[in-house]
């Protein structure tokens, strides 16, 4: 006869949380360090709807940045926000919604270092 199982399963948004946690560790770091291969390779890229990166930088919305005019990208209110160097403020944004998004500040960081 089977016993049921005595370990607990957890709260359902604690079990989300945990399989998001694990998605972040295992398969984003993977996705990256194979776009940033791909990029390496002389390959463009579309990451996400409108922002293409390529071995000499991105493009997206009519703005197109070489690796040295970009400070970084940050996730903030929804958005994945690109820094140029020379300002404060950004000059490219991609909605989070999008496939692969939230890989960008990591990816752009593999390719500027």
């Amino acid at each position: 006869m089977l016993e049921p199982a005595t370990a607990q399963v957890g709260d359902p948004e604690q079990i989300w949380l945990r399989l998001v946690e694990l998605c972040r560790a295992q398969a984003e770091a993977r996705l990256t360090a194979e776009l940033a291969g791909r990029v390496r390779a002389g390959e463009s890229i579309d990451v996400a709807q409108g922002l293409t990166v390529h071995p000499g930088g991105v493009r997206g919305n009519r703005v197109s940045l070489s690796w040295s005019a970009i400070s970084g990208a940050t996730v903030e209110n929804g958005r994945v926000w690109i820094q140029q160097s020379s300002g404060s403020s950004p000059v490219l944004y991609v909605p989070q919604q999008n496939p692969n998004a939230v890989l960008i500040p990591e990816l752009l960081s593999r390719l500027k270092g």
